[in-house]
């Protein structure tokens, strides 16, 4: 993300960015600190991006160099129409559109070429069931080209002396463990196809929406995403207690909120070589930990939507 912004962004530069959450607010004031004139689109957490009042800030500030905003904002489990976005900003602009795709890579579609992405930006320890330590990123020609006349002082982000060695090496000594255990992920994914990849995302998803709904819970968000789902917790229990609890006790590890929804919600992850039997574990630890108990006909239910899918990890 940093790299992404020295490469092809000058001081006084103007920016849009799209702030609908944690990660939103980072890469906002990522590009503060290179001393970009950011313009925020700032949404409530949770809720859905209004196309209408993206185009209105697009057609606002038609001199804007870049849009920065998240395919999932991984803070609230909320997804946003990237290729509706990307199609807007090149039709008021000539910004770069760049996509964290962290929690989106290998869970949804990213067309780069086909919807005009110019930067995606995702890491090893999502979808790709590495540890974290890897970082990726997807350049179009447009943001190679801009970044050879980018005037910003770069040294260890500097795309040049990367895409001269690329793909043969990296310019800087490389984690060569992960590389190779990146190599057979790959090989996985080719061998089962990307489409039953994201496929699995979406069953898992779908399983959890409907499990916190049968126990009388919320979804947080209002444009759930496939890859990760928020769960909204009463308002008397603590959040970050729960987790704790079902970390030590039941061994499964969820993610609570972040900032503002701190205690407030739990986030559980769709990506990678989780199992049909860990999604019920969780539910039974949640019930317990909430005190909840399980509606009739609860786990077959569950079962029906899950036990369909391929399991290949």
């Amino acid at each position: 993300m940093e790299s992404a912004l020295v490469n092809t962004l000058n001081p006084g530069d103007k920016v849009l960015s799209v702030v609908a959450g944690k990660f939103g607010e980072r890469w906002a004031k990522m590009a503060e600190t290179f001393g970009a004139e950011v313009h925020t689109l700032n949404l409530e957490w949770g809720k859905p991006i209004q196309l209408s009042q993206f185009e209105a800030h697009l057609k606002s500030q038609p001199d804007i160099k870049a849009v920065l905003t998240q395919a999932c904002e991984t803070s609230t489990a909320t997804v946003f129409p990237i290729k509706e976005m990307a199609l807007l900003t090149k039709q008021h602009t000539q910004a770069l559109f760049m996509v964290d795709a962290i929690t989106a890579m290998g869970c949804m579609d990213l067309k780069m070429d086909e919807w005009g992405l110019d930067v995606i930006v995702a890491g090893s320890q999502k979808a790709f069931m590495l540890p974290t330590g890897l970082s990726f990123i997807g350049l179009s020609k447009r943001a190679q080209e801009a970044s050879k006349k980018n005037q910003c002082k770069r040294y260890y982000f500097d795309w040049g002396p990367e895409l001269k060695v690329h793909p043969k090496s990296t310019h800087f000594s490389s984690p060569n463990s992960l590389v190779i255990a990146l190599a057979e992920v790959l090989k996985m994914f080719d061998e089962v196809g990307m489409a039953q990849v994201k496929s699995r995302c979406k069953v898992l998803a779908q399983a959890t929406r409907e499990g916190a709904k049968d126990l009388g819970l919320h979804v947080f968000s209002e444009a759930p995403s496939d890859s990760v789902t928020a769960i909204q917790l009463p308002q008397n229990v603590d959040g970050e207690k729960i987790r704790s609890w079902i970390e030590t006790k039941k061994n499964i590890t969820v993610m609570g909120g972040q900032d503002q929804l701190k205690g407030q919600i739990l986030r559980v992850g769709h990506m990678g070589a989780i199992y049909d039997d860990d999604l019920l574990a969780f539910f039974d630890a949640l019930m317990e930990a909430l005190n909840l108990p399980e509606p009739i006909d609860f786990k077959n239910r569950l079962s029906k939507i899950l036990f369909g899918s391929m399991e290949y990890f």
